[in-house]
């Protein structure tokens, strides 16, 4: 069990949000690396609107790489924002430079966006702060979905942290099915033949040697399986000790 506060190291984040969808938990995430806090809003184990400190996260910035808008068309819009005391997305559509849909799919990418970045987080703190929401306009999303997806998408640094020389001697083992929170989570090629091979006796390393993926790719097979709870760490490894 992740707790509701700590250091972002390891499978911190995969885990936490995992544990608060299923207990159908409100409150916010928050995360925070140097100057950088990202918050993710959650009513009943459902994720409904995400923030971030960051420029590059907000929706403006957002809408021009998705090419929903032209960056003077932001400019000259927030300024406009800013002169009228109004939001952003408000002016747009009043401009008729986007219709109220368009608004809508561009805060649900801005929140997927920065939800999937904060499973990139590696350092830094998290909290889940269990507060009275502040009032904002929830989106509907999948929230597994979401979930699925930053885990499959998580940066190769990331993994390359959980999986320290250390803990390249430990065992796997595989969970039972009933037990997976994700249930629609897509497994690839590499990550079906990683479960495949997980025994509960053969080390980390032995299964990146044997799987013939490379390293690259079977370690970030076992991240996802780790991540999604389909697999699990053996608290005492035999790996060691049968020969694997």
């Amino acid at each position: 069990m992740a707790p509701n506060s700590g250091m972002i190291k390891d499978l911190a984040i995969p885990w936490l949000f995992q544990e608060l969808v299923i207990a159908a938990k409100t409150g916010t995430v928050v995360c925070g690396l140097d100057k950088t806090v990202k918050k993710v809003y959650m009513a009943k184990g459902e994720i409904i609107f995400a923030s971030s400190s960051l420029i590059e996260d907000r929706l403006g910035e957002s809408m021009v790489r998705t090419n929903a808008i032209t960056r003077e068309q932001r400019d000259k819009s927030l300024n406009a924002a800013l002169q009228q005391g109004k939001k952003l997305g408000a002016l747009l559509i009043e401009n008729e430079l986007i219709t109220p849909k368009q608004l809508v799919a561009g805060v649900k990418h801005q929140v997927r966006q920065i939800t999937a970045s904060i499973f990139n987080l590696y350092g830094g703190f998290y909290i889940f702060d269990e507060s009275p929401l502040p009032d904002i306009i929830p989106i509907r999303l999948d929230t597994w979905k979401l979930i699925a997806d930053s885990i499959q998408n998580v940066a190769w640094d990331v993994v390359r942290r959980v999986f320290p020389a250390s803990v390249l001697k430990t065992a796997v083992q595989a969970a039972d099915t009933t037990s997976y929170p994700i249930h629609n989570v897509t497994l690839d090629r590499d990550q079906r033949v990683m479960l495949s091979l997980i025994d509960g006796t053969k080390s980390i390393g032995t299964l990146c040697n044997s799987s013939g993926l490379g390293d690259f790719n079977a370690l970030k097979a076992i991240y996802v399986l780790l991540a999604a709870k389909m697999a699990r760490l053996c608290e005492s490894s035999s790996a060691e000790s049968s020969g694997h």
